[in-house]
């Protein structure tokens, strides 16, 4: 009986002091209390900008394009980009507070969530993407791209891609001289033409149906480049935006000649002056 009280003591006393000596670790980088892995206090003799953003839990386990999936993080600390496997995230925001990150899912795939702060790295496996066949997810070119990839993001035993030129029935996709591998987890685009625009495409497997896929063509104002929007050299593509181009305007620039594009969007803070005698035509 006296061996059964005493060692009841010593687990009380282990436990007690490996608890305080917990909380005052977390005291000293910047967290006063911690209840079920929750930060309850603002950390505030922590640089943020020098602060380690670790990943403590995330929620859903599984998400889709489109669904925001919560992160909490070890302490409350800047988050600068978040991935989901090695695609970025469409947003995210972050509760200094709480130390909670809400980002939206954007490509994705399956594999690790991974943040960004300038300071650290930190990632968390386990996450699972979960393609839909209703999402419409942006697949954004150059005009000056001749080829490129869409990553299907399904499993499968066999594969076949299609497309859509009306925004109303799918066709189904063969090997030919703008495509390669019709019938793979991977749709190669060849020849590509800016006119494509607005195409979308799919691929189906025997386990399930992919992200809609949908071609458009960006084009944005390199930062700190002249004001010429006729210079190649101050866009993003190197080449100038074209009638089927969405265009962004992130620092001041000056048309000299009449340009009709698909649609535009000017950041705050950047002006684009017209040159009187001169028109910019959108079409969208």
């Amino acid at each position: 009986m006296i061996k059964t009280r005493f060692s009841l003591l010593l687990v009380c006393w282990l436990f007690c002091n490996l608890q305080k000596s917990a909380a005052q670790l977390l005291k000293k980088i910047g967290v006063s209390e911690i209840n079920n892995m929750s930060i309850t206090q603002p950390v505030t003799n922590v640089p943020v900008g020098n602060c380690p953003a670790l990943i403590l839990t995330f929620t859903p386990q599984s998400a889709g394009y489109g669904d925001t999936v919560t992160l909490q993080l070890l302490i409350p600390c800047t988050v600068t980009s978040v991935y989901f496997g090695n695609e970025p995230a469409l947003s995210f925001s972050v509760n200094m507070f709480t130390g909670v990150v809400k980002a939206v899912v954007g490509k994705g795939n399956s594999g690790q969530i991974t943040i960004y702060n300038g300071y650290n790295i930190d990632a968390k496996a386990g996450f699972k993407y979960l393609p839909s066949p209703n999402a419409v997810v942006p697949f954004s070119l150059c005009t000056s791209t001749s080829a490129a990839v869409i990553n299907s993001v399904i499993t499968g035993s066999s594969f076949q891609w299609e497309v859509s030129l009306d925004d109303a029935t799918f066709n189904l996709v063969n090997n030919d001289a703008n495509h390669d591998g019709a019938n793979t987890p991977d749709l190669k685009l060849i020849n590509i033409s800016s006119s494509w625009t607005g195409r979308k495409y799919r691929c189906v497997s025997n386990n399930t149906t992919s992200n809609i896929y949908k071609i458009l063509f960006a084009n944005w104002r390199m930062p700190n480049s002249s004001r010429v929007w006729e210079d190649p050299v101050n866009w993003s593509c190197g080449v100038l935006p074209d009638s089927n181009t969405d265009v962004l305007i992130s620092s001041n620039v000056t048309l000299t000649s009449n340009v009709t594009v698909h649609s535009i969007k000017i950041i705050p803070g950047a002006n684009l002056i017209i040159t009187t005698g001169y028109t910019l035509t959108i079409l969208k």
